[in-house]
């Protein structure tokens, strides 16, 4: 029959019941467990639409009228930029971008400036999928206190069940002295709360989730997947996302209600810390930090054999 398995963010407290495996576990698609797994952990972008936006802005306001649109704030651009430079909140430079269209020019380039400073939202947690049938966790897993508070529960499972969140990210609330047009405070959502940092169901394009610069870093054991090698093996039938749920599952019993035999219930990642960073990024870390193994090879034989388990030998060529 299987049993039913819960997603866990032990430092955020945040949960999300899926279900059986073969519900969600060979899916790469919108909307998926493992898309979401991976966009809480890709490096926040901005959106397309905010793109769009600036854009039309730009052309609106070139370079030649910046000093006419500012008014009685008409003072040398260098010192406007070293305001913006000086915030280091995005409201606070969302506000000022949506003032006048200036304004948007000079401190568009401080948006995207905190975006690339800003971590994922689940950058350096420890992330783990636990069965319903669970009776022992990871060694050095839980915390002291956490041992404790999970001790008045039969299983981790119900723990999580009833003491942690349903994971859900929304936008910021906020509010104005004066009423906005539609269009700015559209305009101040996008600039204040880009993209993943505003809400959980946003999804980045697949071209951003298949970035071959991608790595899947393990920060726990020091070891990574690549996305390049996921491309050239299966192409862009799997991402990121889905060799990290395939590592992080773990329960007792190996009951799974899938056709995959190997011990997927016991996975070699569960409960480590996760970031996602490009090649550039690792070999900064390496040359701080030492040598990191690269187990790209090695795991997405794993993955491979799960999905072929479910969709037939021949996956990906004869996916439909």
């Amino acid at each position: 029959m299987g049993q039913y398995w819960i997603f866990v963010n032990l430092d955020t407290r945040e949960s999300r019941d899926c279900g059986k495996l073969r519900e969600f576990v060979p899916f790469s698609h919108s909307g998926s467990v493992s898309g979401w797994l991976l966009t809480m952990l890709l490096p926040p972008a901005i959106e397309p639409k905010l793109d769009e936006l600036n854009d039309r802005i730009s052309r609106r306001a070139t370079r030649s009228r910046l000093g006419g649109d500012l008014g009685r704030l008409n003072i040398p651009t260098e010192l406007l930029y070293m305001i913006f430079s000086e915030l280091d909140c995005l409201e606070d430079v969302a506000c000022l971008c949506i003032a006048n269209s200036a304004l948007w020019v000079i401190g568009f380039a401080r948006v995207l400036e905190l975006v690339k400073k800003h971590p994922a939202p689940w950058e350096g947690q420890r992330l783990i999928f636990v069965g319903d049938y669970t009776e022992d966790l990871p060694d050095g897993l839980l915390k002291p206190e956490e041992t404790q508070e999970f001790e008045k529960f039969s299983t981790f499972y119900k723990f999580a069940y009833e003491r942690y969140t349903e994971s859900y990210r929304a936008y910021g609330k906020w509010g104005f002295s004066r009423p906005l047009r539609w269009n700015e405070r559209e305009a101040f959502g996008l600039l204040a709360y880009p993209g993943i940092l505003g809400y959980s169901g946003f999804e980045y394009s697949s071209s951003y989730y298949r970035d071959r610069k991608w790595l899947l870093c393990n920060l726990s054991k020091k070891e990574y997947v690549r996305s390049s090698k996921i491309l050239d093996t299966v192409a862009d039938a799997i991402h990121l996302g889905d060799v990290l749920l395939s590592q992080i599952f773990c329960s007792t019993h190996p009951s799974t209600s899938m056709c995959y035999e190997g011990d997927l219930h016991r996975g070699a990642w569960a409960g480590d810390c996760f970031v996602v960073w490009s090649v550039e990024e690792l070999e900064q870390h390496e040359k701080k930090d030492g040598t990191w193994k690269d187990v790209s090879e090695e795991v997405l034989k794993t993955v491979v054999e799960i999905w072929r388990s479910e969709r037939g030998p021949k996956w990906p060529e004869d996916q439909t």
